[in-house]
């Protein structure tokens, strides 16, 4: 009988990085319920939680690993878990964002193909957690201005650029590789007091994982976050980036008395959010999902009275001026 890997593939910005610290921190727990969580031995180091250096060999990036190397992996761990009598979990979300460059095929569905041939002695179970589209691109955006990036243009405009959005596009992709696929949604995974421990019994495994979500990842706010990305014409280093959000998390009372006119926001208004819900394809995916319990569903977005700001006041431009004029960032 073929070993399973469970595929966890993303999407970006729905709790990997809280999974895949408590996967690699907790191994033992794991082998105890027949999952195997591997690392990179004999070849390398696993020095991130997650298998994203493996997913980067496979698409030809620059990665600690070779494309040999993971080869030689796949076959490791193949043995491993029919030695352990284990099934595995792989988690790298850049599985989703990778592709391998064609003219004549779909280079996304290309990269999971390579994926699909390098593991053909498992029986492969992809996993797939969706986030409400607004909540996702939200924290998409957030995540991407708060890097040595450019000036980022209007989120409904950036959002247009997204391939992550096509929420039916990238599974049907999915499904076609590898047939089935657990399709489970961020909202509803957040509906317990245990994340990490939910996620696991959505997937069939009866694990108890006690963890603490608020030591994994800290994000800016809305109002650091405008801030920021006004800030990024400034900014062309990883140092002077980390600076800068330093600055930020110091004066956090002080930029937020700056937005006490109206409610920080990177939409236009609640309408202009509600419309973008009220416009995307939702149903045409619950049924591509085989999501039909309500529970399941993303639950509606919470209203906002307050007037929305979603430029820069122009204290705090000024402020961000002279910090950069004088070099005070650094």
């Amino acid at each position: 009988m073929q070993p399973r890997i469970y595929l966890h593939a993303g999407m970006h910005k729905t709790g990997t990085s809280a999974i895949q610290k408590w996967a690699k921190n907790n191994k033992e727990i794991l082998e105890s319920h027949r999952l195997y969580y591997p690392n990179y031995e004999p070849f390398a180091e696993m020095k991130i939680n997650g298998h994203m250096q493996f997913t980067h060999a496979v698409a030809g990036k620059d990665s600690q690993l070779t494309f040999d190397e993971c080869k030689k992996l796949s076959s490791k761990w193949h043995d491993d878990a029919l030695r352990k009598n284990c099934d595995i979990l792989f988690s790298a979300e850049s599985i989703f964002r990778h592709f391998i460059k064609s003219k004549e095929t779909d280079p996304r569905k290309l990269y999971l193909q390579r994926i699909k041939n390098l593991f053909e002695g498992f029986e492969i179970i992809p996993v797939l957690v969706f986030r409400r589209p607004d909540s996702f691109i939200e924290s998409l955006y957030k995540e991407t201005v708060a890097k040595p990036a450019p000036q980022l243009p209007h989120l409904t405009d950036w959002a247009k650029t997204k391939f992550h959005l096509k929420y039916t596009e990238n599974l049907l992709r999915y499904k076609e590789v590898f047939g089935s696929v657990i399709v489970l949604t961020y909202e509803n995974l957040r509906d317990s007091d245990n994340f990490v421990q939910n996620f696991f019994t959505q997937m069939g495994f009866n694990i108890e994982a006690s963890f603490d979500e608020e030591k994994v990842r800290q994000s800016l706010s809305v109002s650091q976050i405008i801030v920021k990305n006004y800030a990024n014409k400034y900014i062309s280093g990883r140092t002077e980036n980390e600076n800068f959000k330093s600055w930020l998390k110091i004066n956090r009372e002080f930029i937020d008395a700056a937005f006490d006119e109206g409610h920080p926001s990177l939409w236009d208004s609640a309408e202009q959010k509600n419309s973008f819900i009220e416009n995307f394809p939702l149903e045409e995916f619950y049924n591509v999902a085989n999501i039909v319990s309500g529970e399941k569903k993303f639950p509606r977005a919470k209203q906002v009275a307050e007037s929305f700001v979603t430029t820069i006041p122009e204290v705090l431009a000024s402020k961000v001026d002279e910090l950069f004029s004088k070099g005070d960032s650094q």
